[in-house]
C-alpha cells in the first residue's frame, strides 16, 4: 500500500493527474458500463441496492469458529431503537478493541450489510470487534437525524457493559475506532469532531474515512481553495456524479452550513467578547468564523480566536485518520483537503488515492485488480490505526480475506 504524499501534489495540475484514468478500468467500462443513478425513484433504488448487497454477502463464505455475528438494538434519544450487527473475534476470556462503521448511500439507501463483506474480514484477520449501526433515512428522515443516530451508536459503543451480553469484552485503550464509507466516512469525521469537542469518553483513537463527502464551495479553506476543484473535473464521473450528489443532499436536505453536516464548519455560535473581524451582531457571529480558524486553533491563538467559546467545546488533538480517496471521484478533493487541514493540525493521518478511478468502484468491480488491492488496504489503514505492525496479524493475507466476492 503505497501512502500519498501530499507534497507531490501540491499544485492543480498534479492535482488533475490523479484523475486519468486507470487504464483496466477504462477497458472495463467498454463493455460493463455502469447505469446512472435514478435518484426520481427511492424505493426502487433501494431494492436495486438490497439486492446486490444481499447477494454479496450470501457469496460470502462460512465464518471460522472463532468469529461470531449477531444483530442487536441500540436505543436512540427518542426512546425508540435501531438495528444494529455486531461481528467480533473474542472469547470470554479476552478484551478486544472495537471499531464503529457506518454504511454510505447518500443518506437515502443501503444497511449495514453494506459492510458487512468487510467486518467479517477485519475479524478474521485479527482480534476486534465491529459494530455496524443503521441510521433511519431520508425522504422519510432528514438531515440531521441519520447523523444524529450515529452519534447516539457511538455514544452505545462507548461504554463496554452494552457489549458484555452479546459475548464481547471490549477494552476501548486497545482502540476505539469511527469510520464509514461515504456518506458514512463523513458521519465518522463529524462525530469524532463532536467527540472531541464533548469530551467523549474513552477517547477515540482513529477514524476510519473511506471517500468522504466533507466539501462544500463555502467551507473550502482559501489556502486550499485552487486544490479543490474535482466536483468540476469529474462533474460527470461514473458511479457517483457531482449532479448525484448534490441531488443525494437536496433528497435529504442538507445544510451543508450545518455543523453536522462536515467537520469543517467549526462552531455554529462563537460568542467573543472584542470588536472586529465580522463582530457586527453584538459579539455572536453567525455563521461561524472560516473553517480554518476554528479548525486549525492553536494555543498561540487561543486567546484571541478561543475566547468565550461555548462551554461544550474543548481543546484537543482530533484522533489519527487513514483515509481513501478515488482519483475520478468528485468528492476527491474533499478527502484530500481534509488530509491536509488533518496535517497542518498535527494530526497524524495517512491517505492512499486510487488514481484514475471513481467513487467506490471496488463495490461494484470487484475482480478488478485495484479492486482487490483497495480491500485490502482497508485492513491495513485500520491495522495501522490499532497500531498493529506487520507480521502481528494476518497481513500476508489481508488481500484475499478482505476481497469481495467476484461471483454472485
Amino acid at each position: 500500500m503505497d501512502y500519498l504524499n501530499l507534497d507531490d501534489y501540491d499544485t492543480p495540475e498534479r492535482v488533475a493527474k490523479l484523475g486519468e484514468i486507470d487504464l483496466e478500468f477504462a477497458k472495463l467500462l467498454l463493455t460493463n458500463s455502469p447505469d446512472p443513478l435514478n435518484l426520481d425513484d427511492i424505493p426502487a433504488l433501494r431494492a436495486s441496492i438490497s439486492a446486490h448487497e444481499n447477494a454479496l454477502t450470501s457469496a460470502l463464505p462460512p465464518l471460522p469458529p472463532h468469529v461470531h455475528q449477531t444483530t442487536l438494538s441500540i436505543p436512540l434519544r427518542n426512546s425508540s431503537s435501531l438495528p444494529a450487527i455486531l461481528v467480533h473475534n473474542s472469547t470470554p476470556s479476552s478484551s478486544v478493541p472495537l471499531i464503529v462503521l457506518y454504511h454510505g448511500c447518500g443518506y437515502v439507501a443501503s444497511s449495514p450489510t453494506q459492510l458487512l463483506p468487510y467486518a467479517h474480514g477485519l475479524a478474521k484477520l485479527f482480534p476486534c470487534a465491529i459494530l455496524l449501526p443503521s441510521y433511519r433515512l431520508a425522504p422519510e428522515h432528514f438531515f440531521p437525524t441519520g447523523v444524529l443516530d450515529a452519534r447516539d451508536a457511538l455514544k452505545f459503543s462507548s461504554d463496554a457493559r452494552n457489549l458484555v451480553k452479546y459475548g464481547v469484552h471490549v477494552d476501548h485503550s486497545k482502540g476505539f475506532i469511527v469510520g464509514g464509507l461515504s456518506t458514512g466516512a463523513d458521519f465518522a469525521a463529524v462525530l469524532a469532531r463532536k467527540a472531541r469537542d464533548e469530551a467523549l469518553e474513552p477517547r477515540l483513537t482513529g477514524q476510519y474515512l473511506s471517500t468522504p463527502l466533507l466539501v462544500s464551495g463555502w467551507n473550502v479553506p482559501e489556502k486550499y481553495r485552487s486544490l479543490w476543484f474535482s466536483a468540476l473535473q469529474h462533474k460527470e464521473a461514473p458511479l457517483l456524479s457531482q449532479a448525484d450528489r448534490e441531488r443525494f443532499e437536496e433528497i435529504a436536505k442538507v445544510d451543508p452550513r450545518e455543523k453536522l453536516a462536515s467537520p469543517l464548519n467549526g462552531f455554529h455560535e462563537v460568542k467573543t467578547g472584542r470588536k472586529g473581524r465580522n463582530n457586527t451582531d453584538g459579539g455572536l457571529l453567525s455563521p461561524p468564523m472560516s473553517p480554518v480558524e476554528t479548525f486549525l486553533r492553536d494555543e498561540e491563538d487561543e486567546d484571541e480566536v478561543g475566547e468565550g467559546l461555548d462551554d461544550e467545546e474543548s481543546e484537543g488533538e482530533l484522533p489519527r485518520a487513514f483515509m481513501q480517496v478515488c482519483g475520478m471521484d468528485p468528492t476527491r478533493d474533499d478527502g484530500l483537503v481534509y488530509a491536509r487541514m488533518l496535517r497542518d493540525c498535527g494530526v497524524d493521518s495517512r491517505v492512499v488515492c486510487y488514481e484514475g478511478l471513481p467513487h467506490g468502484w471496488w463495490m461494484a468491480y470487484p475482480s478488478l485488480e485495484a479492486s482487490v488491492a483497495a480491500c485490502g488496504d482497508i485492513a491495513r489503514g485500520i491495522a495501522w490505526l490499532l497500531g498493529l505492525k506487520n507480521g502481528d496479524w494476518g497481513d500476508g493475507n489481508a488481500e484475499k480475506v478482505m476481497a469481495l466476492p467476484t461471483q454472485i
